[in-house]
């Protein structure tokens, strides 16, 4: 059975990690659409690149994107990614959509929101199904938390 000093410990750890991200962006309101899950799309590296561009341009305005992998890729860049094509198991859907789970988009690709529609919206208890979304992207975000921690 865990301790409160395991829970104290536990917490401070969480602590640390979110302030390892840095302030979050409470003053900015445009998320830019830079990628997308289907195949096929008309969103190539040049628009994606162009999006980030304008992004650093703008980042007292800009928060983040939506798009299927982080952009902070230079010193002081802090957008939030919000990664749509999210269901509970990998694939296809026959019309171009590509799915990634919970687990895959959050600790390999390293979104911070997940986007999920269809697996929601066609379940037949959307309330439980959003529900176990939202248990399988926060166990996600821990397990990026803590693998973050022991490479630091």
């Amino acid at each position: 059975m865990a301790t409160s000093a395991d829970d104290e410990s536990t917490e401070e750890n969480r602590r640390a990690d979110l302030e390892h991200l840095g302030a979050p962006p409470y003053y900015r309101a445009l998320l830019l659409l830079a990628q997308m899950s289907s195949a096929d799309n008309f969103f190539f590296p040049q628009y994606t690149d162009a999006c980030i561009h304008h992004a650093r341009q703008n980042r007292d305005f800009v928060m983040g994107f939506i798009a299927q992998q982080p952009m902070n890729s230079q010193e002081g860049d802090n957008f939030i990614t919000m990664t749509p094509g999210v269901q509970k198991s990998a694939g296809g859907d026959g019309k171009g959509q590509q799915y990634n789970t919970p687990h895959k988009v959050i600790t390999e690709r390293g979104a911070d929101v997940i986007i999920v529609g269809r697996g929601i919206y066609g379940a037949s208890d959307r309330k439980a199904e959003a529900l176990e979304y939202r248990r399988q992207g926060w166990a996600a975000y821990e397990e990026r938390l803590r693998s973050g921690r022991k490479r630091r």
